[in-house]
């Protein structure tokens, strides 16, 4: 069974150059009436959103720093109950090698990549950035494996002004006061992660860094990219039944 009606598909382009998808949005299957539309993945929206004309673009790579994580290993955190609550996070050295021993977590790198973020749009003009993850994982509703957390986070900034000695302070500063006021912030009332960010503040050890590899380019080529690279994202609704058309 085919798709009843006409079944075109057409590549237009907006104001900036940037594809868009025109196809009808309403098809018949004989099992029901659905509706289709596109729309923009995430990254395609954020390449989209940084275009201006004549501009230069840098992405950077931000890493985990491996020096925090090894300090991180050499303590045993634990934390203690006040009323009923979670209301402080404590840390010892480790003493035996098989102790359960503190980690840079998934939840921690997401801790302060949100910090960084915070900081960032504080300090940069308006849609001077945007970050995506290099790893996109599926854990079915478990926890994220290791690969979440050791991948980069890859930001890409306009060459504008001084966005990039901006970038670089922000991500040199999280061990900072400004920044750990937001931590505490985001960690209350439970700071199952103050023990970490703790211990990081205290040795003054940088928990995020920037990767030595940076690359540059302009709109046209950011433009290409997002032409011919990023995908779109078909979304179907159905007022029953199914199809086995190729739409």
């Amino acid at each position: 069974m085919g798709i009843h009606g006409e079944n075109t598909f057409e590549i237009k382009y907006d104001e900036k150059g940037i594809a868009k998808l025109d196809f009808p949005n309403y098809y018949e299957t004989g099992l029901g009436s659905n509706t289709a539309h596109v729309e923009k993945n995430d990254l395609r929206q954020g390449l989209d959103s940084l275009l201006e004309k004549d501009m230069s673009y840098s992405v950077f790579q931000v890493f985990i720093n491996p020096k925090a994580r090894e300090e991180l290993h050499k303590y045993v955190g634990n934390h203690k109950w006040i009323d009923g609550k979670i209301g402080q996070s404590n840390y010892r050295k480790a003493r035996k090698k098989d102790e359960y021993k503190l980690d840079f977590s998934p939840q921690l790198k997401g801790t302060y990549l949100s910090v960084l973020n915070e900081l960032m749009n504080l300090n940069l003009r308006d849609n001077s950035f945007i970050d995506f993850s290099n790893v996109k994982e599926d854990s079915g509703g478990g926890w994220p494996t290791m690969a979440s957390f050791l991948s980069p986070q890859t930001y890409v900034i306009k060459n504008k002004g001084d966005n990039i000695s901006t970038f670089n302070h922000c991500v040199n500063i999280l061990n900072e006061n400004i920044a750990y006021e937001i931590l505490k912030k985001k960690e209350h009332p439970q700071n199952y992660k103050m023990a970490e960010i703790n211990i990081l503040r205290n040795k003054n050890i940088n928990p995020l860094i920037i990767g030595e590899e940076k690359s540059e380019f302009s709109t046209e080529t950011l433009k290409s990219v997002v032409n011919l690279l990023m995908p779109f994202k078909v979304i179907h609704k159905s007022s029953g039944g199914c199809y086995d058309g190729d739409f």
